[in-house]
């Protein structure tokens, strides 16, 4: 599922090794909402999941540079870089006004991976727990 996250959802081109990080970074972030020094707030700037997580935005942010250099492609964070606003700025009507900030880009971003992989993580995991609790069903 972490594939439909780089490439669908960022529109990334990672190399074979750079995958692996890529899941290592998402998965330490995910673990970080369970961890009480980010709940509490204790300094949470010193944990591995903040870390991971400034990993991403660091990702997500070097793709947002490029495709403001170059313009769009195929990806969601390409079409939230891009959306305007059809009432455009304020007295200006020929020129359009983003709709999101950069910032709203990242977060939104991050919760479409986080809820892209968690649903599925979810799911499969109760699809196995019934499974394995009615046998009788496998056929």
């Amino acid at each position: 599922t972490m594939d439909v996250a780089w490439k669908s959802i960022l529109g990334l081109n990672l190399a074979e090794e750079e995958v692996k990080t890529f899941q290592e970074k998402v998965d330490g972030w995910v673990a970080g909402f369970a961890n009480l020094r980010i709940v509490f707030n204790v300094y949470p700037k010193s944990t591995s999941a903040y870390k991971c997580k400034m990993w991403l935005v660091k990702k997500i942010e070097e793709k947002i540079d490029y495709l403001e250099q170059n313009g769009p492609d195929e990806s969601t964070l390409s079409g939230m870089v891009f959306a305007t606003d059809d009432e455009g700025e304020e007295g200006k009507t020929s020129s359009p006004k983003k709709k999101l900030t950069r910032e709203q880009i990242v977060e939104n971003s991050l919760l479409l991976m986080l809820a892209g992989s968690e649903t599925s993580a979810s799911t499969l995991t109760n699809a196995l727990l019934c499974l394995g609790l009615h046998p009788d069903k496998w056929d």
